[in-house]
């Protein structure tokens, strides 16, 4: 009877760890051009008098905001500015250069975990006709995952490769790898495979460089469905009740 016991603790031990491990083990690697990284930034970085500098690269003077009121993704990370009360996840580290400039290409490797998408917001005049997507940076197969959609819609894909996104406006296609446009996205680092992705519509020469033309969260998918993790537990322990039954008799 002992040794039952012991083997169904054991059993639930395994069972926690892997719900624990199907829900944080993706760990799609960021790969973008040598010397680039993940930088740490504050709020006196958006705020303050270095607001709008152009560092980081982000940083910029939202158009669609007066401009006493400051509005880009960075305000939108802190729930900041425009975004005061907001549900931002805080000053996460973004992906640049160690002088706070972007990387012009930049992609993912994938985990061999789903991943799923998440429209937070998109501040665009062009919202109705901005289209984001991923694709396969070796065959070129894409897919579209929001097109002219509201913010809390979701989306979910399966990576065939490494992968990388690209973003569709009036004013161009941009892709995070490729083409050398990766600077129109910003990158934040969420922990625990979760990335934030915002978004310029246009071209950076003549944008504002707010980057909260779309915010896109980007999150790991289980493997391993809860509920027939523990239908599985379930018949494991219901077998382990009929061998101790068995051996008793």
């Amino acid at each position: 009877m002992k040794k039952v016991f012991v083997l169904a603790m054991c059993m639930m031990f395994l069972f926690a760890v892997l719900v624990l491990f199907s829900a944080s083990a993706f760990a799609d690697i960021v790969v973008g051009t040598p010397g680039d990284g993940w930088q740490t930034w504050s709020t006196s970085s958006i705020l303050g008098s270095n607001y709008g500098s152009g560092v980081p690269f982000w940083n910029g003077t939202s158009a669609d905001y007066p401009s006493n009121v400051p509005g880009n993704i960075g305000n939108y990370l802190t729930n900041t500015g425009a975004f005061v009360g907001g549900s931002g996840p805080g000053n996460l580290p973004y992906w640049g250069t160690s002088t706070g400039g972007a990387d012009t290409n930049f992609y993912f490797v994938p985990s061999g975990y789903s991943v799923g998408t998440t429209l937070k917001i998109q501040i665009a005049s062009w919202a109705s006709q901005d289209i984001f997507g991923w694709f396969n940076i070796t065959t070129g197969t894409s897919s579209i995952l929001f097109d002219d959609a509201a913010p809390g819609t979701t989306a979910t894909f399966t990576p065939t490769g490494n992968y990388a996104f690209f973003f569709i406006t009036p004013d161009g296609t941009w892709q995070t790898y490729g083409n050398g446009t990766g600077a129109n996205f910003a990158l934040f680092n969420g922990g625990g495979g979760t990335y934030w992705l915002g978004m310029e519509d246009e071209s950076l020469a003549s944008s504002d460089k707010d980057y909260n033309d779309m915010i896109v969260e980007i999150s790991p998918v289980s493997s391993v469905p809860v509920p027939a993790a523990i239908w599985l537990l379930g018949s494991g322990l219901l077998g382990l009740v009929g061998v101790r039954r068995r051996f008793k008799g």
